[in-house]
């Protein structure tokens, strides 16, 4: 335990529009000053939390707390429920929070530039799960979705 106190071998993920590339840093915290990218060790503990997946889930801490998801929690997680057929279009759900705002979009070609377009945003969360109908979705598709928080 001492050792591990002494000596952390840190992988830090750099997540740029959800790319991340690794970069391992070794950091002695008997050290008075941490090892460069970092120039506190308050900065440091927030920048390494912030990039950890706590839970598996595949959202890091920094994703959950945009997300209004729980970190520790790997069923608590921004998603899109598999859509539904509704009368007048596809009905598009996912778990989310009332203190967040939400966006979401869509596709019926990934290869086009851009590939995904807005169709509504400022959609207040729901306590549990948000639902919206996409009333353009009439015919056999195909459809795809994305949503995120604003």
């Amino acid at each position: 335990m001492k050792q591990l106190k002494q000596l952390l071998l840190l992988s830090v993920l750099r997540a740029i529009n959800f790319r991340a590339d690794a970069t391992t840093y070794f950091v002695n915290v008997s050290n008075s000053v941490p090892l460069a990218p970092y120039t506190n060790w308050p900065t440091a503990a927030t920048n390494i939390q912030s990039v950890i997946d706590a839970d598996g889930d595949g959202m890091n801490n920094w994703q959950e707390w945009i997300a209004g998801s729980i970190p520790t929690n790997a069923a608590s997680v921004l998603i899109l429920n598999p859509p539904t057929n509704a009368v007048t279009g596809l009905q598009v759900s996912w778990p989310s929070v009332n203190t967040r705002m939400y966006y979401i979009q869509h596709s019926t070609n990934l290869l086009a530039a851009p590939a995904f377009t807005a169709i509504q945003s400022n959609l207040t969360g729901g306590t549990i799960t948000t639902t919206f109908t996409d009333t353009s979705a009439t015919n056999g598709g195909p459809y795809f979705y994305r949503i995120g928080v604003q």
